[in-house]
């Protein structure tokens, strides 16, 4: 076997090495770039993972202030002057007849909820709202708007709608 492989260039058949030997340094180096991979693996899959989950919160929050937007403005829930809605000013007969299957018909994110509460600032009452229903396995997110209540042409008071918006969980 030796006459063959001395027949390829490089292979001598009694010079033939039949192991292979690395110094301390060698292996010390080696082991160090490995640790270096793994540390760089850990930290990418890390920093995606953090970042998927702040991208998808912001995204929530951005949810939430649009639904409260929309919600301080529609015709089921704002005064009408000459014809037109007024962002802003909640009038307080339409709370009492809101239908909150209604609104959620037309006012609704996939996998979410919402509830509110609108909250008269003058008088320290609650003028109405909507629950949500059973949101065990929903994260919640909350805000604060500030509107108007119009109880009749002489009396508007300042409020506060408080906004909790739910997401079901995706764990």
């Amino acid at each position: 076997m030796i006459t063959i492989l001395g027949q390829f260039k490089g292979f001598k058949g009694d010079r033939m090495k039949k192991g292979f030997a690395l110094s301390m340094q060698q292996v010390f180096n080696v082991l160090t770039i490995i640790g270096l991979i793994i540390v760089a693996v850990y930290v990418f899959k890390a920093s995606h993972f953090d970042m998927n989950v702040l991208v998808d919160g912001f995204e929530n929050q951005r949810r939430l202030i649009s639904l409260g937007n929309i919600l301080i403005s529609p015709p089921q829930l704002v005064a009408v002057e000459d014809g037109r809605n007024i962002r802003g000013v909640i009038d307080s007969s339409k709370l009492a007849t809101l239908d909150r299957d209604t609104l959620y018909q037309e006012i609704l994110y996939p996998d979410t909820k919402y509830e509110f509460k609108i909250n008269d600032i003058v008088d320290g009452a609650t003028v109405g709202g909507i629950r949500a229903g059973s949101v065990e396995d929903y994260d919640v997110y909350e805000m604060r708007f500030p509107l108007a209540i119009k109880y009749s042409d002489d009396k508007i008071n300042p409020g506060i709608m408080e906004l909790k918006f739910y997401v079901k969980k995706t764990t």
